[in-house]
């Protein structure tokens, strides 16, 4: 039962943290620098949206990794990366091309090898 309960909160972190990177980009839109002129752009509500999005999936992939083993959770993690694929079409417009959509597949089928007993 371990097992099945940290799985589940590391895909749903996964799932946050792709759309905290989402908000992230979205954010980043904005000039953002060093000067003092542009603290303001640092604390757009993307940017806030992003981080706190962040820290829920922090939150989740902590409570996972006090319950089960770092080498199913840690795997389980690149998720994050067809979320955020997946995203990126849905909301930014981006293209992603057959290498890219392979690449989602072979993480898919890694993480279900990973995982299945």
């Amino acid at each position: 039962m371990n097992n099945l309960t940290a799985i589940a909160m590391v895909f749903t972190a996964t799932i946050f943290g792709s759309f905290g990177s989402l908000y992230l980009k979205k954010g980043s839109k904005v000039k953002i620098g060093l000067k003092f002129e542009h603290l303001k752009s640092w604390l757009n509500k993307n940017l806030i949206k992003g981080a706190l999005l962040y820290a829920v999936s922090t939150i989740f992939y902590l409570y996972a990794l006090s319950i089960t083993d770092l080498s199913i959770v840690y795997p389980i993690t690149s998720l994050s990366y067809v979320w955020t694929a997946l995203l990126s079409k849905l909301f930014l417009k981006e293209t992603i091309n057959l290498k890219r959509w392979t690449g989602i597949i072979l993480v898919v089928l890694g993480v279900a090898f990973i995982t299945l007993k």
